[in-house]
């Protein structure tokens, strides 16, 4: 039944499986049965059959029907009881991953907490802050903004795994600006970053960490400046380097602030993780940005077509980023569409379908993505909330009123994407037990 297993698999559709093997195994027996009475007739000239010949024949029939299910039933079993072991391994395996994910989000999180509690680092600013009132106001000024921004960026990215480059190469310059004050030319930050790359997204205060590091470690003075470059390149890289001359010390360093970077990024991807490099002369730590880079895939579930074509105009006009992963018109091919698939960064549903309501779907399948529910119904709103929608809007619904319900998914998406893709490990674990429970 090898090729009933590729066409026809036990998961897709069992019962018709099932159907379809049973037939096919009493067809092959009554046609070898067939095959034999033929032979018979042939070896005994037509010779017609007692009433006692045709009933041994047709106990042989069935015997031979009963012994053929029975042994198609051991093997049937036997397959199913393999696959059950192998989902039930695979589900353990998703589950500790889940697990695993949580855990480096919290110890990340953690870790950036305490980095933002520093009282070395805040006492040591408040120092060099309450000098510069007395000596120079406008230095102090400048000083205590960059602190603030330096804080704020700290606070508002605390949760967060992803944070545009630009954004994260600002808080930097900022970080900068404050060693600079305090250190003046004995620590030289340079940067050479393309536009490009700028756009693109980063862990939150990864930059930062290696400079901080950079300096925790090596000598800075004016004889010896620690001389630090954050360039990018042409393989979506982004390299940070300084000339290594380590202070001497009693005590060992922990490199907690490398794991923190890492475990960032395994969150992320297992496969480009920092590249880290260490030379006589230098010590170099290499960031993939391209991993975390990605468009928002929307799936549209909308049965007008004249309303879907105008919500893909819609979108190509808010921004060329997005993608349409699929159009779907039905409630049946919505269903079907989410069970296969992997779930879309947002949903745009309307309510009323051709074959019935919209809010079917959520009863038939885990729906883990956010939905902004497109309809000419105001009477569902409460409803909609229920599920999970993250915005109601109105047909026909205007540029403006997408745009900002899109912003809205695009920052909890950036905001909380390890919890989305521990949502989706869940969801797979309980579809792959559904399927042998």
């Amino acid at each position: 039944m090898g090729g009933s297993q590729t066409s026809l698999p036990w998961t897709r559709s069992p019962l018709l499986r099932f159907l379809v093997q049973t037939i096919l195994i009493v067809a092959s027996t009554m046609l070898l049965i067939f095959f034999q009475g033929q032979i018979y007739k042939l070896i005994f000239n037509d010779m017609p059959l007692t009433q006692q010949e045709l009933l041994e024949t047709w106990q042989f029939f069935v015997a031979i029907i009963i012994v053929s299910l029975f042994v198609s039933a051991v093997h049937t079993g036997h397959y199913l009881l393999n696959r059950w072991k192998a989902s039930i391994s695979e589900a353990k395996n998703l589950q500790l991953k889940a697990m695993e994910m949580k855990e480096i989000a919290m110890q990340s999180e953690l870790q950036s907490l305490k980095m933002q509690l520093d009282p070395h680092f805040m006492f040591n600013n408040f120092s060099t802050l309450s000098e510069l009132i007395n000596e120079d106001r406008e230095t102090a000024i400048r000083f205590l903004e960059n602190l603030s921004r330096v804080y704020r960026y700290m606070i508002q990215n605390l949760k967060k795994d992803i944070v545009l480059l630009s954004d994260e190469v600002a808080f930097v310059k900022a970080y900068c600006y404050l060693i600079h004050i305090r250190h003046a030319d004995n620590v030289q930050v340079l940067f050479d970053l393309d536009e490009e790359s700028l756009n693109l997204y980063i862990p939150p205060i990864s930059l930062q960490l290696l400079v901080e590091n950079a300096i925790k470690h090596n000598i800075a003075t004016k004889e010896q400046p620690l001389i630090i470059t954050i360039i990018s390149n042409d393989r979506r890289e982004i390299i940070v380097c300084n000339n290594l001359q380590r202070i001497s010390s009693a005590f060992p360093a922990t490199g907690i602030g490398l794991k923190n970077i890492i475990d960032r990024y395994r969150i992320l991807s297992e496969e480009q993780l920092p590249v880290i490099e260490e030379t006589t002369a230098h010590f170099c730590v290499t960031l993939h940005y391209s991993i975390i880079h990605y468009a928002m895939q929307i799936l549209i579930i909308e049965d007008e077509k004249h309303n879907a074509s105008r919500l893909q105009r819609l979108l190509a006009d808010i921004s060329a980023e997005f993608v349409v992963v699929g159009v779907l018109e039905t409630v049946k091919e919505s269903i079907n569409w989410l069970k296969k698939e992997n779930a879309p960064d947002v949903i745009l549903m309307d309510i009323r379908l051709s074959d019935g309501l919209s809010f079917d779907i959520f009863d038939k399948v885990d729906v883990i993505c956010p939905v902004i529910f497109t309809t000419s119904y105001d009477e569902y709103a409460v409803r909609a909330f229920k599920v999970n929608s993250i915005d109601y809007l109105l047909k026909p619904i205007e540029k403006e009123e997408l745009e900002a319900a899109l912003e809205k998914v695009d920052i909890e998406r950036k905001k909380e994407p390890t919890r989305l893709g521990i949502r989706a490990i869940a969801a797979s674990f309980q579809r792959k037990v559904a399927c042998f429970s």
